[in-house]
């Protein structure tokens, strides 16, 4: 049910353009506002129908429907300091610094600042409570997960929430060409930016339709 309704929110909003809109189109630019697939990127591929359909809209007002990058996420967090926990702590430290900054999963940093693990909520459900362990006793590096998958800030949310779903993990180091880790995003997150690209959307769509007709 999750996995589904993750992929609903990926679906590019402007799949929803008002059908008078497309109806207005010729043939082979309504096919490609009616398909489920990346609208732009089709039209890119289509220098006919990028005329057209750019004649329609004015530049800005084709910002609406570009999907969002990890780096304005990121953008929108500066304010938002970045939790680390040592390999060599004891998992209770990590867990108080989880606590305490109100996060669900810390990032294991080597001495370059690239990411070697990551230690979550659900690590210490499975790995520690479980198994009987001490949380003062036992270290990250123990029970930490080791197999990370990182973005890049050019990367788009939807393609974040694809590599979510797939690999069942709800947060990702974001790192710089060099591998250095520069954020964290979580599922939340993303689908928070996925709601407010679906608003502004629609608002976008509300405005466009009034004043076109």
């Amino acid at each position: 049910m999750m996995q589904n309704t993750l992929r609903l929110l990926c679906r590019p909003s402007v799949t929803i353009i008002a059908s008078r809109t497309a109806r207005s189109l010729p043939a082979f630019t309504q096919k490609r506002f009616y398909s489920d697939g990346p609208i732009m990127d089709k039209l890119d591929k289509d220098p006919q129908a990028t005329k057209i359909t750019k004649g329609m809209m004015a530049d800005e007002d084709l910002k609406v429907f570009k999907d969002a990058s990890i780096q304005s996420i990121l953008d929108s967090k500066q304010k938002i300091p970045i939790t680390t926990v040592k390999k060599d702590e004891t998992v209770y430290n990590a867990i108080k610094k989880m606590n305490s900054a109100k996060v669900g999963a810390l990032a294991i940093l080597n001495d370059n600042g690239e990411p070697i693990g990551m230690f979550s909520e659900r690590d210490y459900l499975n790995k520690v409570i479980l198994r009987g362990y001490s949380s003062k006793e036992i270290k990250v590096e123990d029970v930490m997960t080791t197999s990370v998958t990182t973005v890049q800030p050019t990367a788009s949310a939807g393609e974040c929430m694809d590599m979510m779903t797939q690999g069942r993990f709800r947060h990702i180091p974001v790192v710089d060409g060099n591998k250095k880790m520069i954020g964290i995003v979580s599922i939340g997150d993303l689908v928070k930016c996925v709601l407010d690209q679906q608003k502004e959307t629609i608002s976008f769509l509300q405005e466009y339709i009034g004043r076109t007709y």
